[in-house]
């Protein structure tokens, strides 16, 4: 994980790469790991209840501690 600072606002975001990630529960891991999420399982749920769970797409995302699992599920999957 890399750590890039953002424009001025103060945040810090970091670069996560996704790649041959499966499972919302792979992705839970992973962004806890990385420090973005503080429950794996809340953000599991989420997924899975919200239907991200199963879009999840490879790529590199600029994610911050405090992103509200909304913003993490579409960015995750691409979706808008």
């Amino acid at each position: 994980t890399r750590f890039m600072a953002s424009r001025g606002l103060g945040d810090v975001y970091k670069r996560q790469e996704f790649k041959g990630v499966g499972t919302a529960s792979e992705a839970a891991d992973i962004l806890y790991s990385a420090g973005i999420i503080e429950d794996k399982l809340a953000f599991y749920t989420y997924m899975d209840i919200s239907g991200y769970a199963v879009r999840i797409r490879d790529g590199e995302y600029s994610l911050k501690p405090g992103d509200s699992y909304e913003t993490i599920a579409r960015t995750i999957t691409q979706s808008d």
